[in-house]
């Protein structure tokens, strides 16, 4: 009877590694798909946004206008400029003023501020 019940605790024992090495590998693979299902979500479906401070460009332009920094040409392309970059930001980026943005968020336009201060 020893024989047969060495027998039987030795197939126990490796029911419960194999049990074990089950559960192991189940975890990876649940890990890897979380984690890979929550990137190609970020990567290609999640709406980004982005700001564009118009009313600081549109400013600017009128202030370099004004006091003869630019031409009326110079203006139209940086106009035409800054509606070509708008026009080519990815539909899943939704655009907002800079004047709703508080803070984190990519701005088009803006004005540097070395500009501001070298008038």
């Amino acid at each position: 009877m020893s024989e047969e019940q060495g027998a039987v605790e030795k197939q126990a024992s490796a029911s419960r590694r194999h049990g074990l090495l089950h559960w192991l590998l189940t975890l990876l693979l649940c890990a890897a798909s979380s984690a890979g299902s929550v990137w190609v979500y970020d990567r290609w479906f999640a709406r980004d946004i982005v700001a564009v401070d118009l009313a600081g460009f549109v400013a600017a332009q009128r202030e370099a206008l004004v006091t003869g920094a630019a031409t009326e040409a110079q203006v139209r392309e940086a106009l035409d400029g800054l509606e070509r970059r708008l026009g080519e930001i990815p539909p899943r980026y939704a655009v907002i003023t800079a004047d709703v943005a508080l803070r984190n968020l990519e701005v088009i336009g803006r004005v540097p501020a070395a500009a501001k201060e070298g008038k």
